[in-house]
């Protein structure tokens, strides 16, 4: 087997090897992989460094972690203690969780939707044209009544404007024109 004995390797390539070495890739990655691993010696080293490093870190257990340190780790990340799941959880987790429920969560929503809007009584209710005279007399009434309310406002704002407002600036001003008058002369 005749090797190259570099390749410029990018991140993108080290990221891809070491996902091939812990056993995280796809089928691609791993076939472009090993193909770079036949020609690249650089690249196959990498690799085997990468794929050790994996093994033992696969090796180790729950139990050569000490509990001290798994709770100080626990207690620097803030790790709460999963409680049982409750029903909102698990009804998530059926209807939403799952692709075909959710499908068939959505389809009959839609179709209820769809059922209800075709569904409505449009029944218009219909009128006698005694009521409608009745009615539109009640209209008018109230419409006059209204009316007779805003004039007798707009009258008694106008005897009050005149009154109460008016004369007192009126006053005021005349005042204040005979103190100039006064200081001219």
């Amino acid at each position: 087997m005749n090797r190259k004995k570099y390749y410029n390797m990018t991140e993108e390539l080290k990221n891809k090897i070491i996902s091939v070495a812990y056993g995280d890739a796809g089928l691609l990655d791993k076939i472009h992989v090993y193909l770079l691993r036949t020609k690249y010696e650089n690249v196959d080293e990498l690799y085997l460094e990468y794929q050790s490093t994996a093994n033992a870190v696969k090796k180790i257990g729950k139990e050569e972690i000490d509990d001290a340190v798994i709770e100080k780790v626990k207690t620097k990340i803030k790790l709460q203690e999963e409680n049982s799941s409750g029903f909102l959880d698990d009804a998530y987790n059926i209807l939403l969780g799952r692709p075909v429920f959710s499908a068939a969560t959505i389809v009959l929503l839609l179709a209820a939707i769809t059922f209800s809007v075709f569904n409505q009584n449009k029944s218009v209710p219909q009128y006698s044209q005694q009521e409608i005279e009745v009615a539109d007399k009640q209209a008018r009434d109230a419409l006059a009544l209204v009316s007779k309310v805003f004039k007798s406002a707009e009258n008694r704002l106008k005897e009050d404007f005149n009154t109460r407002v008016k004369k007192p600036i009126n006053k005021g001003l005349k005042i204040v024109d005979d103190l100039f008058t006064e200081e001219n002369k």
